[in-house]
């Protein structure tokens, strides 16, 4: 039977770990505790945090085919959200929301956790080297374990991590280059009491923050006021490598600012830098694959940055290797 190494358990790696785990002896990579990549989710008890994807919606049928069986068993739910516009020195601006809204139940991993039940991944397992073993690839870790031999290897991670890990006679490397990726801060503040606002997430206008949602107020959250700030990427690109004391302390003044409240004072707060959060520039076609050398990449970035772009990602791939087996 055919070896697949897959690099990466976001939705993209484990939407072709599900389509391939029959046809195929498929093992998935993950150098996080948790799969799910930037569909994450941070525990304070008692708050939680989706301190990566806020939400995500529907706009292509094979998304919304793929998802009814999630939302029956109620691992992905709508979040029927109070939207707004929040801007400095104005009251906040109700927003009409013009999409359905989903979120993984009880928590955004939810679905990539499902994903990954009865398959092999291999968490904590951070991979640094793909090198040629025969007519296959060898996979080695960063503290020097061989972690198997395998005919196919896919990753799907972010464009630089991929860049990085595949050899650099992939037919594709100079596509991979011209991928850009940009930064985000995500500010987790947990309170012991409710907040004086009348919804649920909040864009902005004029601002370093680009993001503000009230995360316990999602379908199947426990309890605990749990509010989540954003970074724009431009904000975060350019202030990436400072401290994240100072990073914490503008967020929650400009917070304020925005919210036109002055914040209780958090009994949890936590800051994480993404390092690459969004795409700017992507590759425009929705994997890239060196039928050749039998290495391919996928992800979020080789088409629009958006959960459904690193599903739609993972399923085009996994109908050009299912040809192939």
């Amino acid at each position: 039977m055919t070896k697949i190494a897959i690099i990466g358990a976001g939705l993209s790696g484990l939407v072709v770990a599900e389509r391939l785990h029959q046809l195929a002896d498929v093992e998935t990579f993950e150098k996080s505790r948790g799969v799910g990549g930037r569909m994450a989710t941070r525990y304070a008890d008692p708050f939680q945090f989706d301190h990566g994807a806020q939400y995500f919606t529907v706009r292509r049928h094979r998304f919304r085919d793929f998802l009814q069986l999630y939302l029956k068993g109620g691992v992905v739910a709508e979040w029927p959200l109070r939207m707004a516009m929040l801007e400095e020195g104005q009251a906040p601006e109700p927003m009409d929301t013009d999409h359905v809204r989903y979120v993984g139940v009880p928590k955004m991993n939810a679905l990539a956790k499902a994903l990954a039940e009865d398959k092999t991944v291999h968490l904590q397992t951070r991979v640094e080297a793909v090198v040629p073993n025969g007519d296959g690839w060898q996979l080695v870790s960063d503290d020097g374990r061989d972690l198997g031999r395998f005919d196919w290897v896919v990753t799907a991670i972010p464009s630089p991590q991929a860049s990085a890990i595949l050899p650099d006679g992939f037919v594709h490397q100079n596509d991979i280059a011209r991928v850009e990726m940009s930064g985000n801060f995500t500010l987790m503040l947990g309170f012991d009491t409710d907040l004086p606002i009348d919804w649920d997430g909040a864009r902005t206008r004029y601002s370093s923050i680009g993001w503000i949602a009230v995360n316990s107020a999602k379908p199947g959250r426990e309890a605990g006021t749990s509010i989540v700030i954003q970074s724009t990427n431009e904000w975060a690109d350019e202030f990436l490598e400072e401290d994240k004391d100072k990073i914490t302390a503008h967020l929650r003044e400009e917070a304020e600012k925005l919210m036109g409240v002055t914040l209780p004072q958090p009994v949890h707060t936590a800051i994480h830098r993404w390092r690459y959060a969004a795409v700017q520039t992507p590759v425009g076609e929705p994997f890239l694959a060196d039928e050749k050398q039998r290495l391919a990449a996928c992800g979020d970035w080789c088409l629009e940055g958006k959960v459904e772009g690193g599903f739609e990602s993972g399923m085009a791939l996994a109908d050009y290797l299912e040809e192939r087996l």
